[in-house]
Parts: structure tokens; sequence; C-alpha cells
């Protein structure tokens, strides 16, 4: 199985990105008042915006100075995953539908040998 990790470069400047969402953060906490006259959904929504930006900097610093930074893509062989929309099919089930279907004449001996492969490649 194959990985793709983000670069350290776009990382890097997602950490700054998160910083300075924290600075408008911290300047937004500073000008609205924080007293009993400040609506809950301003104290919630300062606390979301914190919350968002703390975590938006963890994350692209580790993934801009780690050895094992986060995956965010995996590439599989198709040998190694079942094809979904034939999930509960089993190989054999496979083989016999596909001999059922040259038997019908509904694909040539050329297709059937084909797909025929194309199932044993995926065992």
């Amino acid at each position: 199985m194959k990985h793709v990790k983000p670069g350290r470069f776009p990382s890097a400047m997602g950490a700054i990105g998160g910083i300075l969402i924290l600075i408008i953060g911290a300047i937004a906490l500073s000008t609205t008042e924080m007293g009993n006259d400040a609506p809950p959904f301003v104290i919630f929504f300062l606390i979301v915006w914190f919350a968002a930006g703390i975590g938006g900097v963890i994350y692209h610093l580790y993934n801009a100075t780690s050895d094992k930074r986060v995956t965010e893509y995996d590439i599989v062989p198709s040998r190694e995953e079942r094809d979904p929309s034939n999930k509960f099919a089993t190989p054999e089930t496979r083989l016999r539908n596909l001999d059922n279907l040259r038997q019908q004449g509904l694909i040539s001996e050329t297709e059937h040998q084909a797909q025929r492969q194309r199932i044993l490649d995926t065992l």
C-alpha cells in the first residue's frame, strides 16, 4: 500500500495560517466585551474558533516537522482491495457467473478469458 502525504512546505504554510487565525481570534476576544453582556453565541463561536485554530496549527506543525506525517490518502492495488460493487461476490461466484455468460453466448471467448484473468489476478 502506498500513501499520499502532505508536503512539508504546504504544511508549514498551513501552520502559519493557523497562527494568523489565532491572532485574529485574540483580537476579536480583546475587542468583545466578555462580561455578562456578551451573547452566549459569541463566546461559543470564539471557543470553537480557538479550538479549530489550535488543532490546525498542531496538525500542520506535526506534518511539517515529523518523519511520520499523517497520511491523507491510501493508494491500494486492486488485488489488495475488492471491487465495492461486488463486495459480497466471492471469486468462485464471479467465475461461475462469467462461465454462465459465456455459455449463454452473451460474451465472446476472448472477453471471457480476459475477465477470467482479471478475477484470478485479484486472488
